[in-house]
């Protein structure tokens, strides 16, 4: 049985690890690159320059509505990065309804609650609350309109 000096041995055992960390690496950065490459040929063009300032229109009622907007095709959009689409079908506009009739009824039952007791009551006439409720129900009850007149519009 052959014995070997343990230098011989350490140094052939540290060249292996190199050249494993070496390969590793490597191969870390090139996956690296290409991921780079693919992201900056998806990246927008930020060297243009805006000249005029663009001022945003309020849609109407046709250019919102996703069945005569885009052939048929409904509008999609995520409100945030990392959440599932939203699509302006109508279903989302019937289940923002429901919730808009939640959202009233939730009023009306504060309300009818703070009526009851007395104490409340006073508290709420004298910081104005009833007032500030029944705005917030007016704009709802005004979202509300707007909203059954988009389902309409599918309708059609």
């Amino acid at each position: 049985m052959k014995t070997y000096n343990r230098n011989i041995v350490g140094k052939a055992c540290l060249q292996l690890t190199i050249f494993i960390a070496l390969t590793l690496s490597s191969i870390a950065y090139a996956q690296t690159s290409k991921e780079n490459k693919q992201y900056q040929e998806r990246s927008i063009d930020t060297s243009r320059t805006v000249t005029q300032k663009s001022t945003p229109t309020k849609l109407t009622l046709e250019q919102e509505n996703p069945a005569k907007n885009t052939n048929g095709y409904p509008i999609t959009y995520s409100k945030k990065s990392g959440e599932a689409q939203i699509v302006l079908d109508k279903s989302y506009y019937e289940k923002e309804l429901i919730r808009i009739d939640q959202h009233i009824k939730a009023i009306d039952t504060k309300i009818a609650y703070v009526n009851n007791i007395a104490e409340e009551k006073s508290k709420a006439q004298a910081s104005r609350w009833f007032e500030n409720m029944e705005a917030n129900r007016s704009k709802l009850i005004e979202d509300r309109k707007a909203t059954m007149e988009k389902i309409k519009s599918f309708n059609d």
